[in-house]
């Protein structure tokens, strides 16, 4: 089995564990520990999923967990941490390929850590020396703070502060088009962004 069929296969079995019978059109879920599993079934098999962010690019989710800061969770994109403060996660399936069937993540406000004067952007990347203890990302590179090496627990976070994600299939039509990681599905709601990936199923690039 080349690496496109185990991955279709992969992210119908994904479907399969959420939805053991019929696949709906859309179902959503808001509490955040249902989230976090949903996050971690996506996760489950390796190479099988790309998470796009809210202002652009994207990689792979691993894992997700409940976060230190009140109302948010953390996910896992190999090694590094992205914070977010989730309002919903949708699934959205279409009468096509299961390729075209995709999760989107949708976040509340999260405000700034307060560690930089001026927080710039929609998101800002820190050093956590233990949960929801943030210094600036600098320190990593110095190894220590206000003297003393850093704690073993010591991580990068990304903390964003707003936006939407959407995660496909990894060898999807969507995730090849290299001009999708500009964020593209971030400019639009949800029903906008839906709309938007049927016409790309009706009328598809040569």
């Amino acid at each position: 089995m080349d690496f496109d069929e185990k991955n279709e296969r992969d992210w119908i079995e994904i479907q399969s564990k959420l939805f053991p019978g019929e696949l709906p059109q859309r179902f959503e879920w808001k509490d955040r520990l249902d989230i976090v599993k949903v996050l971690k079934t996506i996760g489950s098999i390796d190479n099988s999923n790309h998470l796009f962010f809210p202002t652009g690019g994207g990689l792979d989710v691993h894992d997700a967990n409940i976060s230190a800061e009140n109302d948010c969770i953390e996910i896992d994109t190999g090694g590094l941490i992205d914070i977010v403060k989730p309002s919903r996660l949708i699934f959205n399936s279409f009468n096509a390929a299961p390729e075209w069937n995709y999760f989107r993540l949708e976040t509340h406000e999260l405000k700034p850590s307060g560690t930089y004067p001026e927080a710039e952007g929609s998101d800002e990347e820190l050093t956590e020396l233990e949960p929801g203890n943030y210094i600036s990302r600098k320190y990593l590179e110095m190894g220590e703070y206000n003297g003393k090496r850093l704690p073993p627990t010591t991580r990068v976070v990304t903390r964003h502060f707003h936006g939407a994600f959407v995660i496909f299939q990894k060898t999807s039509i969507y995730n090849r088009d290299s001009r999708t990681y500009d964020g593209r599905h971030n400019t639009m709601t949800d029903e906008e962004f839906r709309s938007y990936i049927q016409r790309q199923i009706d009328h598809p690039r040569k």
